[in-house]
């Protein structure tokens, strides 16, 4: 399988990933990415070209007054305005202030049948975004404002899902080279019909409900039924949200894995594949490395893999985040390495552990893209170099897509040397390198 890689600024050199293949360092041969693919089936739009305003868009402030929406501003409505050519249908723009609660929804005095489109119980509610300003967290320690999407239906049926993560990633790949300004939220529907919302009797289809300042463009609202086997987790499609799987790091850094020579620190342990574990020390730093024995066409690994059981969440980094960690690269392989490219990526479990999103299941969720952190040919072995890597660079599709299903649930970060097509017949063995002090820098100055 062949993979785009990314261009990647590091503290010493500009480098540019080539295309490779990887082989999990964990027992399954696939690299379990998608690119964000659209889900394709009947619609049901509820805003948007071809809605037939059955529902009304409304707004409600802090101190829940409720207004229809029009498109133009209204005084009645404190904190809130939703601005827009309402009448055509066009994307609105969304306006919260004063760092308090308000909410937007798609209202209807009585019940709708909307529940064809999840006939199969794979049916998605979608909806464009444009997120130009949000307040993700404020006050120390640092405290998340929730964003949530809810629906209702008739006898006060009401369920909702968080999609801060969503939003804060959204805001983080604003003007990256290659993101698209406008993401798609794809919720399933099941996330809703299966904690009490009957869609045959909808009252409310869609409503966002938010904490703090934002200011956001929001468009295209609908319900589709999946197509191409789409489930939650693949295509972008966000998962029901499992608070209980996975812990949102807020911290301005984040300590992934240290190394004093005896002991070690940080939230991920130290692991290695195909590769025989070594211990450093270079320019008075204490490191953690791998010694490639890899035989055949194996890869080896160098892995830091989280200690307890919840998945990391790494959505509040990625405005301005890295991930930062010293390298020291002695030996390329007996063999030297056709691209000479170590790599970085992020992975979520495999589809058989238990602390996966589905614990345990058919299928895994998505890796991060693959970074270049050094180039065994033109950068310089035999000394400590300080990587700093953009989590952007993880993230950010071929597509344009931000893949909130890799970045939600992070079990481990791999380095490794990058995997060439077998038919070359390489092998990495001898190639030594070493890793530590490595963590998540919310606004790093490297």
């Amino acid at each position: 399988m062949k993979t785009k890689m990314k261009k990647v600024a590091i503290l010493t050199s500009a480098l540019i990933a080539l295309s490779g293949c990887l082989d999990d360092p964990f027992e399954y041969p696939s690299d379990g990415k998608t690119d964000g693919g659209v889900v394709g089936g009947e619609v049901s739009q509820l805003y948007g070209e071809g809605s037939t305003g059955t529902f009304q868009m409304q707004a409600t402030d802090k101190a829940d007054v409720t207004a229809d929406v029009d498109g133009q501003a209204n005084s009645a409505l404190s904190n809130i305005q939703v601005i827009g050519d309402y009448a055509n249908k066009a994307a609105l723009n969304v306006a919260v202030t004063d760092n308090d609660k308000a909410s937007i929804q798609l209202v209807s005095s009585t019940g709708v049948d909307l529940a064809k489109p999840n006939a199969d119980g794979a049916g998605v509610l979608l909806f464009d975004i444009k997120v130009n300003e949000f307040t993700k967290l404020s006050g120390s320690p640092a405290v998340i404002h929730p964003v949530t999407v809810t629906l209702n239906s008739e006898g006060a049926n009401e369920a909702s899902v968080d999609i801060t993560s969503s939003v804060s990633a959204f805001l983080g790949a604003k003007g990256y080279p290659g993101a698209n300004d406008t993401q798609t939220v794809k919720l399933p529907l099941t996330c809703f019909s299966g904690n009490g919302v009957d869609l045959s009797k909808s009252t409310q289809p869609f409503s966002m409900k938010v904490s703090s300042n934002m200011n956001v463009d929001v468009s295209n609202i609908r319900f589709q039924a999946e197509a191409g086997g789409d489930k939650p987790g693949i295509n972008n499609i966000v998962d029901c949200d499992k608070p209980e799987k996975r812990e949102v790091l807020t911290d301005a850094e984040s300590l992934v894995y240290s190394f004093d020579g005896g002991a070690d620190a940080g939230w991920a342990g130290y692991t290695t594949t195909n590769g025989k574990k070594i211990d450093g020390s270079f320019d008075g730093t204490d490191f953690r490395g791998v010694e490639s024995t890899a035989t055949g066409t194996k890869n080896s690994f160098l892995t830091f893999l989280i200690k307890d059981d919840l998945l990391k969440d790494f959505s509040q980094y990625l405005e301005n985040g890295a991930l930062q960690f010293d390298l020291y690269v002695e030996s390329n392989s007996t063999t030297p390495h056709p691209t000479g490219e170590l790599m970085v990526k992020m992975e979520t479990p495999s589809k058989a552990d238990e602390r996966s999103p589905l614990g345990g299941g058919e299928y895994r969720y998505p890796t991060s893209e693959f970074v270049v952190a050094h180039n065994l040919n033109s950068d310089p072995m035999g000394q400590v170099r300080k990587v700093s890597l953009p989590l952007k660079q993880f993230f950010v599709r071929s597509d344009g897509s931000i893949d909130i299903n890799a970045l939600k649930y992070v079990q481990k970060i791999a380095i490794f040397p990058d995997t060439v097509d077998k038919e070359q017949n390489y092998n990495p063995k001898g190639m030594t390198y070493y890793a530590t002090n490595l963590k998540l820098v919310m606004n790093p100055t490297l």
